[in-house]
């Protein structure tokens, strides 16, 4: 595969990519939207039902962006790696500046380039841990469900 034939490639994978976090992030907000719409003080087991199946959707759609955050966290993470390497490589070749040669140099130099994209991992980091937050959070909620739809069932059996 040739140079520019990849890099169409993976410009396509990336759009792909943005679109299906879109898509995901779009999904998401739609559940949230149908849930604030039920009335919770006056559904009754089936709406409670109803909201529990959205409820899991919803966290489904949390799970699968958390996931991508993740994804792009190790990609950096990996290319910091990589961008590592590449530098030292450069500066003990004297590919870089005719100054730095020396090894120290070299170490010195391929830190910052690693820093540089593990600031971008450390971004996506911060994102992956807010969505597992999220998705964890409608768990809760769906726990919550369930003993309201239990609690609405004794109620309509004669219980307190």
């Amino acid at each position: 595969m040739q140079t520019d034939e990849l890099a169409a490639n993976l410009d396509t994978y990336k759009e792909l990519e943005d679109k299906r976090i879109w898509d995901y992030l779009q999904s998401h907000n739609d559940y949230l939207n149908k849930i604030n719409a039920i009335n919770l003080d006056d559904a009754g087991t089936f709406q409670l039902g109803k909201c529990e199946l959205l409820y899991s959707r919803a966290r489904l759609y949390a799970s699968l962006i958390a996931g991508h955050y993740r994804k792009l966290q190790k990609y950096h993470e990996a290319m910091a790696e990589q961008a590592q390497a590449d530098m030292f490589e450069s500066v003990r070749k004297g590919e870089y500046d005719a100054l730095f040669k020396t090894g120290v140099d070299g170490q010195y130099l391929s830190r910052k380039a690693k820093g540089k994209q593990l600031e971008k991992a450390a971004q996506y980091e911060g994102d992956y841990i807010r969505w597992t937050g999220i998705a964890n959070s409608y768990e809760s909620a769906i726990n919550s469900l369930k003993d309201m739809v239990k609690g609405v069932k004794n109620e309509n059996h004669g219980g307190v």
